[in-house]
C-alpha cells in the first residue's frame, strides 16, 4: 500500500457510518471524484481496499490524497447532493451529468388557492414544498397515481382550470373520483386545504401522524352524526392502509 493509501486507510477507519457524499481529492485539494453512499465509511473502504472493479479507481487512488465527506439525512439527500457538487467541481473522474440533467420532484405550493402536484426537474428556493427525487418517471407516476385515490387534488393547468369553470362541469377526473371538482365549486377550500395537508404528510413520511389524524376525524364525524364525511375518511382511512401495507 503507498503513502496515500495508507493514508486514505486512515482517514477511512474514521468516517461516520450514516449516508452522505464523499469527495476524493488531490494534495492540492482539488476534487477528483465525488459520490453518494448508504454508509459513507463501508463505502469509502471498499474504494481505499482496491474499488469495486472499475477500471479507473486504481488510477482515483494513485491520485487521492485526502477525502472529505459530508453526512445528509438520507440517501435521497445525499444524491441531490452529489448532483449538485458534481456540477459545482466537474470532478475528472467522474462520469459528467449532461446539463440538462436533472432528477424529477414534486412541487406543491400550498398558497395558491387550488394546490396541485405538479412534476419538476428543479428543487427552488421558492417557498413551495418539493419532494423526491425520483430516479424515475415511472416511480413517480406510480407516486401520484397512489395518493390521487387517497387525497384528489386537481391536476390539470390553470388553463384548463378556468375553462372548465367557464363550462360550469367537471371533466372526467371528477367522473374518475380522482378530482373533486374544485374548477366547479363541488368542494369547498377548508375540505380542499385538508387534502393538501394530508397530501404533504404523506409525501413527508409521516404516514403514522396521517393515520392518526384520519381516525380522530372519523370518530367525530360519527359521534356528531356525519355519516357520509365518517365514510369517506373511513375510505380514505383504509386505502392509507392498504398503501402502507403494500410499501
Amino acid at each position: 500500500m503507498t503513502a496515500p493509501e495508507s493514508t486514505l486507510a486512515a482517514r477511512a477507519e474514521g468516517l461516520p457510518t450514516g449516508p452522505g457524499v464523499y469527495l476524493f481529492k488531490s494534495g492540492r485539494g482539488a476534487v477528483l471524484y465525488v459520490g453518494k453512499a448508504q454508509n459513507l465509511r463501508s463505502r469509502v473502504k471498499q474504494y481505499v481496499g482496491g474499488g469495486d472493479g472499475r477500471i479507473r479507481i486504481p488510477r482515483l487512488l494513485e491520485r487521492a490524497a485526502d477525502v472529505d465527506v459530508v453526512v445528509t439525512p438520507s440517501v435521497k439527500d445525499a444524491l441531490l447532493l452529489e448532483n449538485e457538487l458534481i456540477k459545482r467541481h466537474k470532478p475528472p473522474f467522474n462520469v459528467r451529468l449532461r446539463d440538462d440533467k436533472q432528477y424529477l420532484a414534486l412541487r406543491l405550493d400550498a398558497r395558491e388557492k387550488w394546490p396541485r402536484l405538479r412534476e419538476v426537474r428543479r428543487f427552488a428556493d421558492d417557498g413551495a414544498e418539493y419532494f423526491g427525487p425520483y430516479t424515475s418517471s415511472v416511480a413517480m407516476h406510480e407516486a401520484l397515481s397512489n395518493l390521487r385515490r387517497i387525497f384528489p387534488l386537481r391536476s390539470c393547468s390553470e388553463g384548463t382550470f378556468r375553462d372548465y369553470a367557464r363550462r360550469g362541469r367537471p371533466c372526467i377526473e371528477f367522473e374518475m373520483k380522482r378530482c373533486l371538482g374544485p374548477c366547479v365549486g363541488l368542494v369547498d377550500e377548508p375540505a380542499y386545504a385538508e387534502l393538501v395537508a394530508g397530501t404533504a404528510l404523506f409525501l413527508r413520511g409521516r404516514s403514522d401522524e396521517l393515520l392518526k389524524d384520519l381516525q380522530a376525524r372519523m370518530a367525530a364525524a360519527a359521534a356528531a352524526e356525519r355519516f357520509e364525511e365518517a365514510a369517506r375518511l373511513r375510505d380514505r382511512l383504509r386505502e392509507l392502509e392498504r398503501l402502507e401495507l403494500s410499501r
